[in-house]
């Protein structure tokens, strides 16, 4: 008899982890609508320095992909701070309310979604930035091999 082969993944999908993860999520979306905006500020910029240290820091001492993520990823983060990234926000925010017809969220809300994008972002250019490493690096290998058959 032949085995199964056994999968490495460490995350298996069930409805418990998806309702798990639900109700997490709706308990942390609770606590945002009451916290008061100078704790929820507080809170993100936390978050936001620390997410700044761990990229920074595997700038330094990540290798490979590693490195290629938190190129990206710093890049996305840092570039909140320009006039750009500025107005990318304010057309999330225009077509967050097109959308939805202009809800009239508590200010924490509105700061906990705006994190929720710059994560979603930072996560996106880090992973766009792993595969553009792959594609140079293709490139360069098929041009270093062409050229040595010259």
């Amino acid at each position: 008899m032949s085995e199964q082969p056994v999968s490495n993944s460490r995350f298996h999908f069930s409805l418990q982890t998806l309702l798990i993860a639900m109700t997490a999520f709706a308990i942390l979306c609770g606590f945002a609508a009451i916290l008061p905006v100078a704790l929820t500020q507080l809170v993100i910029g936390a978050i936001w320095i620390v997410a700044a240290s761990l990229f920074v820091t595997g700038l330094f001492f990540g290798d490979g992909d590693e490195r290629a993520f938190c190129i990206g990823a710093t890049l996305a983060l840092s570039s909140m701070w320009t006039g750009p990234g500025g107005r990318f926000m304010m057309g999330i925010h225009a077509i967050f309310d097109l959308l939805l017809g202009g809800l009239n969220l508590p200010q924490s809300v509105v700061l906990w979604f705006d994190l929720g994008v710059h994560v979603l972002l930072v996560l996106v250019n880090g992973w766009l930035c792993m595969r553009a490493r792959a594609f140079f690096q293709r490139n360069e290998k098929a041009s270093k091999e062409a050229n040595s058959g010259d």
